[in-house]
């Protein structure tokens, strides 16, 4: 049992979270705006979309030795709706990132870009581009 403490202490130390990560949300409002990240940061991008269409946001540009997405994204609906019935009303689309923690020195300022793109709804542009700089604050 005792041989089996050094061997959990690694594995938590390797995969557990830098102790002073944060994580910082961005939505819609903060188009064209900057962010400053450190290593072990999570970014969190909230994004509008309309349930039930086809519309939905893409990644188009975000080096992946800066920033690393964390899966597909997740839907979130307003609390009271129900799946079978809500459609078409307001909802987000969620990115998670995280900031590699081999990047504890490295600064610099990159753009992370999504486009939006949406050919039928009426009153929407077909093509819409977000997108927001950020920064990699080198950790002492």
């Amino acid at each position: 049992m005792n041989r089996l403490l050094p061997l959990a202490a690694l594995a938590l130390a390797f995969f557990a979270p830098a102790a002073n990560a944060k994580t910082v949300v961005v939505a819609d409002a903060q188009d064209g705006k900057a962010v400053i990240l450190s290593a072990g940061d999570t970014l969190v991008v909230h994004l509008a979309i309309k349930s039930a269409t086809a519309s939905v946001w893409h990644l188009v540009y975000s080096p992946e030795e800066m920033l690393r997405l964390n899966g597909p994204p997740r839907y979130l609906y307003p609390p009271t709706h129900t799946i079978l019935v809500y459609s078409g009303g307001p909802a987000t689309e969620e990115f998670r990132f995280t900031v590699p923690e081999g990047k504890a020195n490295f600064v610099t300022g990159a753009w992370l870009r999504f486009l939006f793109l949406s050919s039928f709804e009426s009153g929407v542009k077909a093509a819409k581009l977000w997108e927001i700089r950020y920064t990699i604050k080198a950790t002492p």
